[in-house]
Parts: C-alpha cells; structure tokens; sequence
C-alpha cells in the first residue's frame, strides 16, 4: 500500500452534490487523470479516479486485456469490462488495498460490494467494490464478465455511496472487518483460505 503524497491528500476533496461542478459532470463520463506521484513499482498505476471525492488508483483501463496462466497450465485471457483498481490508503479484510471496478456513470449514488469467493467452495476471499453503475444488473454482470471461469461470485449488497465514502475517508490503512459497522463491506478472512491456492483467472 503506498503512502499519499500531498498532491494525492488534495483528490480528498469535500463531495458536494449541489455543487454547480457536479451538476456540469452529469453529461461527463468517468475522467481519468494522471496516475499518483511517486507510482509503485513493479506494475505500476495508469491513471487516477476521484469517484465523489472518493481517490481511486487505476490499475487497468477499460478495454484493457489481462492474461495470464491458472494453476493447471491453462493460459487465459480477459478483456477488462471496465477500470479496475484500489481505493487509495484502504485495507480490506485480506489484508491489501480494496479492489474498485468504476462504471460509467460518475453520478450514480449507489454502490455494490461483491462477496468474493474461492471458486468451488463457498468460503469468503474478498471484497470488491461496484462504482458508477445505475444498476443491480449492471454491477453483477461487468463484474462476472471480469472473469473466464465462473465461481467466484458470491452475492452482492448495494451501499450508499455516501456511507460508503465516510467510511474509507475514516483514516488512513484503516481494516474492514465484521466487527464495525463496515460489516457489509468485508467478511472475515477465514485461516481456511490462506490454505487453498488461489486461482489466477482474472483480476
């Protein structure tokens, strides 16, 4: 997890719905800006999203391909359905920065946290979280198209995205865990799972 530089604290801007920017982005798209300085390494970030004053380090950009090779030799190859990236100085329930998918709607006021799970088991991996998506439907199917195998996903639940920011605006390398009330944002990380591999099959 990197450390926010002083021009990165500045994307943590007050979100003001009312405000007459906000009005004006109602006709945008999602805007890419440059990634954070310094950028990590290896694989470094292309680009960096403020989602509703929300900073988003951006690892792949829609249209994107990922490929790669599973545990049994298999290559695979995915084209990204939408930017994929973290929450900035966040910490989900695995212990890394929490995975965002941001859809095109820079407006939409409704978030939806995926409940990841380990492919042909129903124990819990992680959390990733849905902007930008005007539904449900939306949100599940650019999620299951990320992947080449099915599996992995294990319901969904829809959260303001208001709450949502007050919670990842809370402090810096803060956990989400089911003993606050984040609960529906990460699950427990069960000592079970560090036992299975995990499959590389997409992001």
């Amino acid at each position: 997890m990197m450390p926010l530089s002083p021009d990165d604290l500045a994307l943590f801007v007050p979100w003001d719905p009312s405000a007459r920017r906000v009005r004006t982005m109602a006709k945008a798209s999602v805007h890419v800006l440059p990634p954070p300085r310094p950028n990590r390494k290896p694989y470094p970030f292309v680009g960096t999203i403020v989602f509703q004053g929300m900073a988003i380090y951006v690892e792949n950009m829609k249209g994107d391909v990922r490929s790669g090779t599973d545990p049994n030799g298999t290559p695979w190859e995915v084209t990204m359905p939408a930017h994929y990236g973290e929450f900035a100085e966040t910490r989900g329930n695995d212990g890394d920065a929490i995975d965002v998918y941001v859809g095109p709607n820079p407006l939409a006021e409704v978030a939806y946290v995926v409940h990841q799970k380990i492919p042909g088991t129903e124990i819990h991996d992680e959390d990733k979280v849905m902007l930008g998506f005007d539904t449900a439907a939306d949100a599940e199917a650019c999620y299951k198209s990320a992947y080449t195998i099915p599996g992995f996903f294990g319901g969904m639940t829809p959260w303001p995205v208001s709450e949502l920011r007050s919670v990842l605006h809370a402090g810096s390398h803060r956990r989400l865990d089911r003993n606050n009330r984040t609960s529906t944002l990460a699950g427990d990380y069960p000592a079970e799972a560090a036992e299975l591999p995990k499959k590389d099959v997409g992001p």
